[in-house]
């Protein structure tokens, strides 16, 4: 069972999510005002609000996940395959050894540098690291950058629903001050507004850079984990 209040439940999942669903959140703030809920009435939709929060966070690590493939591709692989390449030069040649030899060790799977199975071999044995480490440090520094870049890749993949939400939040919002003259309402189309307009230019050049450092960091301290295990 999925743990609610788990540390990456909240900071991969439910914060992306309420991100997304922030329009959708300003603009029923901006209508329980214009209808004058009750304080009864106003606990009964926050607790629809969370549950909607919920399981909607499942639609958005979907859209997140959905989203890696295109971006390894950019990114020539998966950041863990490519950190132990034998041809690339971010990880330092002394510690990709001494984790490929422990993974021989461990594991029993040989990486044959340079080869067509060398991808397919380090992609096999990071699955089996990711196991390991959930035991034997399941709160170490990897966990907390796994974290930071599920977030980052869940917002990613969600960035064209967050627009549309903010599409229809300000429309909404519109329509509601055109006949209340609510303040709130007035805001709730400011804010809605200006992030319809700039998610679309804006999005994804602010994330690129922080989501594949975060992916490199995860990556990295996902094998230097299981180095010191």
């Amino acid at each position: 069972m999925v743990a609610l209040f788990d540390d990456y439940e909240i900071r991969a999942r439910l914060a992306p999510t309420a991100l997304v669903g922030g329009p959708v959140l300003l603009f029923s703030i901006a209508l329980a005002e214009v209808l004058a809920v009750n304080l009864t009435q106003s606990a009964l939709v926050l607790g629809l609000l969370l549950l909607i929060l919920y399981a909607g966070s499942f639609g958005v690590r979907y859209l997140g996940r959905m989203s890696e493939d295109a971006l390894w591709v950019d990114w020539e692989g998966a950041p863990s395959t490519r950190l132990l390449r034998d041809s690339d030069s971010d990880l330092h040649a002394g510690p990709k050894e001494s984790i490929r030899a422990k993974i021989a060790e461990v594991f029993q799977i040989g990486i044959d540098p340079g080869s067509d199975q060398e991808d397919s071999q380090i992609s096999d044995a990071f699955a089996l690291v990711r196991q390991r480490i959930r035991q034997t440090d399941p709160k170490g520094l990897w966990q907390r950058h796994n974290a930071e870049y599920g977030f980052l890749r869940n917002l990613w993949g969600s960035l064209h629903v967050w627009a549309l939400l903010s599409g229809a939040a300000t429309l909404a919002a519109g329509i509601l001050f055109y006949y209340s003259g609510s303040l709130t309402a007035a805001l709730a189309v400011a804010v809605n507004g200006v992030t319809t307009i700039a998610l679309p230019i804006l999005g994804k050049r602010l994330l690129a850079g922080p989501l594949r450092t975060a992916a490199d960091r995860y990556g990295e301290s996902c094998w230097i984990a299981f180095l010191n295990s």
